[in-house]
């Protein structure tokens, strides 16, 4: 596990995913997907591309620059549900991972601001 993610998720810590339905995937949500190399990543919506069979979803680390490639829906296994940090579990609604989703989606200096500050920590 990387650190693409972080503070959302950190390496270590448990999460659990359901499997996404018939429903739309939503932006700002996180989902476990298939990339077409064949990679397991767990990255947050960030744009929805096309239409029927052409449409193509847009996905992005917390901390990443630049978003990954866009996916089909069958290569999305599952919505983020939740995860176990170390005070327990925390449901994917929870206010703390609401406000990190907001500042994720709002803020554009985000991603250099983490990679910054985990290149000071070293992690």
């Amino acid at each position: 596990m990387g650190r693409s993610m972080y503070p959302f998720m950190v390496e270590g810590e448990l999460s659990s995913f359901e499997k996404l339905n018939q429903e739309e995937a939503r932006i700002g949500e996180v989902y476990l997907f298939v990339t077409g190399a064949g990679s397991l990543v767990c990255h947050r919506l960030h744009d929805i591309h096309g239409e029927g069979s052409l449409k193509r979803y847009i996905f992005k680390g917390d901390t990443n620059i630049v978003p990954d490639e866009p996916v089909r829906k069958e290569q999305i296994l599952g919505r983020f549900t939740g995860t176990y940090k170390r005070k327990g579990w925390i449901p994917a609604d929870h206010w703390k991972l609401s406000i990190l989703t907001w500042i994720t989606l709002n803020i554009p200096l985000w991603p250099k601001m983490v990679r910054r500050y985990l290149s000071l920590r070293r992690l």
